[in-house]
C-alpha cells in the first residue's frame, strides 16, 4: 500500500532544514522578477512532523490518542512484585547475559514496575540499552503499553537519551507507533524530549520512515484485541 506523504509544504520545509544542516548556511528561495526571500532560523520540530505524518497517512491524532488509551495497563500486584532490585541492577549495568540468566532462572518473568508505574522496560529504554530491550520484547514478551504516573511511555524514555538511539526508537515505533503521539501530563509527546541540537538528525530519521508513521493494521486471521486490531479501525 502506498501512503501519502506529510503535506508537500511540510516535506519541502524538512528538506530545506536537512539541506541547510549539511551546508551550514541559511536556506534561500529565489524566483525571477520577485524579491529574494531568505528563510532564517527555519525550525520544524520533530514532534510536529510526527503529527503531520499521522494526519497525512489518514489518521486524526486526537482520535488515535483516545482509542489508544485502553491499551495502557495499570500496575498490577504481579507487576509490583516483579520490580526486583537484581533485575534493575542488571539493566542499569547493561548486562545482557545477566538479564538472560535471570529470565531463565525464573526471576525475571514480566515487566515489573514500582507504585508510580515506572517499569523495568522504561529503565532499559531510558538507558538506551537496545539489545536488552530486544530481549525483553522478544524473549520475555514484555508489553510495551505501559506508562508511569506522568503518563510517559517507553518512547518518551527512548527519546530522552543523551545521544540519539536511532535503532532503539526504530524498534519501538514499529511495534507501537501510536505511542509517538501520546502526551504526558505536561502535554509533551516523545519527540518533544529530544535534544534541540539533534532535531535535524531526527527529522531525517522520521522523514525516511514517514510512510509507517501510522497505527498498525490488524493481521489476517488474528482476532485478539491488540494494538493493531484496536487502531486499525481509525484508518480514514
Amino acid at each position: 500500500m502506498i501512503l501519502a506523504n506529510p503535506s508537500p509544504t511540510v516535506d519541502i520545509a524538512v528538506e530545506r532544514v536537512l539541506k541547510r544542516s549539511r551546508q551550514h548556511s541559511p536556506a534561500t528561495v529565489q524566483t525571477k522578477k520577485r524579491k529574494q526571500t531568505v528563510v532564517k532560523n527555519l525550525t520544524i520540530k520533530a514532534s510536529d512532523y510526527v503529527q503531520a505524518a499521522f494526519k497525512a497517512n489518514g489518521f486524526a491524532v486526537d482520535t488515535v490518542r483516545q482509542t489508544a488509551e485502553p491499551l495502557f495497563r495499570e500496575p498490577t500486584k504481579e507487576m509490583l512484585a516483579s520490580y526486583i532490585p537484581e533485575v534493575l541492577d542488571a539493566i542499569r549495568k547493561n548486562d545482557l547475559e545477566r538479564v538472560k540468566k535471570l529470565h531463565k532462572s525464573g526471576v525475571l518473568t514480566g515487566n515489573g514496575c514500582n507504585k508510580f508505574g515506572e517499569s523495568t522496560f522504561h529503565l532499559a529504554c531510558r538507558r538506551g540499552h537496545t539489545e536488552i530491550v530486544k530481549y525483553l520484547l522478544n524473549e520475555v514478551k514484555f508489553d510495551m503499553n505501559v506508562r508511569d504516573d506522568y503518563n510517559r511511555n517507553p518512547l518518551h524514555d527512548a527519546c530522552w537519551t543523551a545521544e540519539p538511539e536511532f535503532e532503539l526508537v526504530d524498534l519501538l515505533l514499529r511495534i507501537a507507533p501510536h505511542q509517538l503521539v501520546m502526551e504526558d501530563v505536561r502535554g509533551f509527546t516523545p519527540f518533544d524530549y529530544i535534544r534541540a541540537e539533534t532535531n535535524g538528525k531526527w527529522l531525517r530519521f522520521l522523514w525516511e520512515r514517514r510512510a509507517i508513521l501510522r497505527p498498525l493494521e490488524k493481521k489476517a486471521n488474528h482476532d485478539e484485541m491488540t494494538t493493531a486490531s484496536v487502531l486499525a479501525s481509525l484508518r480514514k
